[in-house]
C-alpha cells in the first residue's frame, strides 16, 4: 500500500491539474477479448461458452486525496466504481504499472492491470449470481 500511495503522490506531481479534481492516469477507449458465458435464461446450453466480446471505456483516476478509482462508461454514461459502492484496492505497483482490484457487494470482481509505459490495460472480470454470469478477459490500448 505504501508503494501505491507513493505512486499516487508521484502521479500528482506529474499531473499538476490533479489538484482541482481527479486526474486521469490512463484512458482506455475500447477493450477487445473473450467472455465465457454460463448457461442461463439468457444463454441456452448451445449459446453458453466462449464468445468474442468487447467493452467500453475504462479510466484509472487519482483524486486530490490520492484515492485511486476506476471510471467506466456504460448505458448510464460515465460511472465511478467507488460511487457505485465498490471497494477499490491497489493490489500491486511496479516501476510503470499498477493493478487495481474492484469488488462489489455482489459476486462481481474485476482486476485491472495498467501498463502505463506501454499504454495497455489488461482487464479481467468474474460475474456470478447476476442475471448474466460470465468470466471475461480484455486487452485495451490506452491514451
Amino acid at each position: 500500500m505504501q508503494k501505491a500511495v507513493s505512486l499516487a503522490a508521484a502521479v500528482l506531481l506529474f499531473f499538476p491539474f490533479a489538484s482541482t479534481k481527479a486526474a486521469s492516469l490512463a484512458e482506455c477507449p475500447v477493450g477487445k477479448g473473450y467472455s465465457f458465458f454460463n448457461s442461463s435464461e439468457f444463454f441456452s446450453d448451445d449459446d453458453a461458452g466462449w464468445q468474442s466480446d468487447t467493452t467500453g471505456l475504462i479510466a484509472l483516476t487519482v483524486s486530490e486525496t490520492k484515492e485511486i478509482d476506476i471510471l467506466y462508461k456504460d448505458v448510464r454514461g460515465y460511472q465511478s466504481s467507488r460511487a457505485d459502492g465498490a471497494e477499490v484496492s491497489v493490489v500491486g505497483v511496479g516501476e510503470h504499472s499498477i493493478s487495481v482490484l474492484v469488488k462489489y457487494a455482489a459476486m462481481v470482481h474485476s482486476l485491472y492491470t495498467f501498463d502505463l509505459a506501454n499504454k495497455k490495460l489488461f482487464y479481467s472480470q468474474h460475474r456470478l449470481e447476476t442475471p448474466i454470469d460470465k468470466a471475461s478477459t480484455f486487452i485495451f490500448d490506452c491514451q
